[in-house]
């Protein structure tokens, strides 16, 4: 959950910083709540935490956690650096120079 907290925040810095959602679905709900998209992500994200963790113990369970994991820490990371890159192009000036 700290994960989707953390692609939450970062997609805002993004989005503050010029870029646009790819997601389709969370596109819409941006569009949908404004500002409060996050909420809807956060609630949609917590009952799937909340429905695979009751459903751990089945077999094909436990791979889809690590999965979506995996696929957070990612995404989380790619945010990280385009964050980055972004604020690199922003300090910088209209040549690239200071």
């Amino acid at each position: 959950m700290g994960l989707n907290v953390l692609d939450a925040f970062q997609t805002i810095i993004l989005l503050n910083l010029g870029g646009w959602e790819v997601n389709p679905i969370v596109h819409s709900a941006m569009r949908l709540y404004g500002d409060n998209f996050w909420l809807w992500k956060f609630f949609i994200a917590s009952a799937s935490v909340v429905f695979l963790c009751l459903h751990s113990k089945f077999r094909k369970v436990k791979p889809i956690i690590v999965f979506a994991t995996v696929l957070y820490i990612v995404i989380v990371f790619y945010h990280f650096l385009l964050i980055s890159f972004c604020g690199t192009e922003a300090s910088a000036g209209p040549l690239g120079g200071p």
